[in-house]
Parts: structure tokens; C-alpha cells; sequence
């Protein structure tokens, strides 16, 4: 069920992590025929083609090093949209917890904003970087003290 959730709701890791040489416009055409949702994906194999010809493979090894980010930043290259600051401060919180201060962050707010992807997208980074995040979620329900799942994982 793991696998299964992973393929349907986890984002593709972008090529360049795996070969930093590749070039910036390559790696998000192989992002588009990785997409989740089909309507994004390119609708024929002469749409592949064609973007295939644009890039010039044999020219971009020096435009690619020039274009290319530090690889913890560009993972999910045209994946993830917005929630740069919070990301930002995400990182720069987990980045403190390695260098000794430990902490523990919430991330809150109402339904559907894009709390859980940018969840999945902390722990990517914190997983590239060798750390093991743990997350977890949660919805109201009538009865149930106020941060209820919080207060049984810091007493467990």
C-alpha cells in the first residue's frame, strides 16, 4: 500500500539530482511525461519529438552547468509551486536541528493550501540531506482534546 501511495501521490525526483549534468530543459520534459495527472503530460509521442529536437543536447553542457541550482533546491524543479518562504524556513529550522538546536516545527492552516505537499517536499529534502523526518496528520473530530495526536507522540 506504501509503493501504491508513493506512485500515486509522491512527486517524481527531478533527473538532475541523479545526473547534475543534465541539462535544465531535458530534465523537465522527463518531469511532464513523469506528471501525475495525464492532462499535463504531453499528449503524443510526435509532442515528445518535437521537444526533443528544441534540445540540443550536444550544445547545452555549458548552458546546463550555468542553469543548474544546487541539487537539495531544484528536486522537485516544476513540481512544487509556491510556499517558497515556507519552505524556506522550513529548511533554514531543519538546518538548525543539524547544527545542534534541536526543535520541532508545526505546520498548520486550513484545508487544501498545500500543507501535506509541502510536508512531502520537507522530507524529501530531509532525506536527501541523510535526516529522517517524521510527520504525521490529523482532522478534527468531536470529542478529541485539542491537539490530541500531538500530545500522544511527545508523551510516547
Amino acid at each position: 500500500m506504501a509503493i501504491m501511495g508513493q506512485h500515486i501521490n509522491t512527486a517524481p525526483v527531478a533527473p538532475s539530482w541523479f545526473r547534475s549534468e543534465c541539462p535544465a530543459s531535458l530534465a523537465a520534459l522527463i518531469l511532464r511525461l513523469l506528471a501525475k495527472d495525464p492532462d499535463t503530460r504531453p499528449a503524443t509521442a510526435n509532442d515528445v519529438l518535437s521537444a526533443l529536437k528544441v534540445i540540443n543536447l550536444e550544445t547545452l553542457g555549458e548552458a546546463a552547468a550555468a542553469e543548474r541550482k544546487q541539487a537539495l533546491d531544484s528536486v522537485a524543479s516544476g513540481v512544487f509551486v509556491g510556499r517558497r518562504e515556507e519552505m524556506g524556513r522550513l529548511k533554514a529550522c531543519m538546518e538548525e536541528t543539524l547544527s545542534g538546536r534541536g526543535r520541532m516545527v508545526m505546520l498548520v492552516g486550513e484545508p487544501c493550501i498545500g500543507k501535506t505537499r509541502t510536508a512531502e517536499e520537507l522530507q524529501t529534502y530531509a532525506s536527501m540531506r541523510g535526516v529522517r523526518a517524521l510527520w504525521g496528520r490529523c482532522y478534527e473530530e468531536k470529542g478529541a482534546p485539542p491537539y490530541w495526536p500531538w500530545i500522544q507522540a511527545i508523551r510516547t
